[in-house]
């Protein structure tokens, strides 16, 4: 008797111990045992169709057809762009005025009216 008759064999044989139970005489432990026998049955019963739910055959893949790409266009290179420089700000020179000390722009103090060299 292989695996795939095991669930339902024990199904069968915990309905005759029933079964006998209650014709010939009625002992509880036997009850036990055949209410045992059915529900191992049934369990192994599942466990085979998980099994087979679960375990698929091997598939079998078809083959697909290859598809070639286009090469993709070349383009001349772009050249990156140049950094910027920086930009570079010469301070004014202030000036002042040796008589008065205020600052002036000019070569004549606007304070005090001297000419700065």
């Amino acid at each position: 008797m292989g695996n795939d008759d095991q669930g339902s064999c024990f199904c069968v044989i915990g309905i005759i111990i029933l079964v006998m139970t209650f014709v010939i005489w009625f002992n509880f432990f036997f009850v036990i045992i055949g209410i045992g026998f059915i529900l191992g049955g049934i369990c192994l019963s599942q466990q085979k169709v998980k099994k087979s739910t679960y375990s698929s055959p091997t598939p079998t893949y078809q083959a697909q057809p290859t598809v070639q790409q286009p090469a993709p266009a070349t383009t001349a290179p772009v050249p990156e762009p140049e950094p910027p420089q920086p930009v570079v700000i010469e301070p004014e020179k202030h000036k002042f005025c040796p008589h008065c000390g205020s600052p002036a722009t000019d070569n004549i103090c606007q304070t005090c009216g001297s000419k700065i060299d």
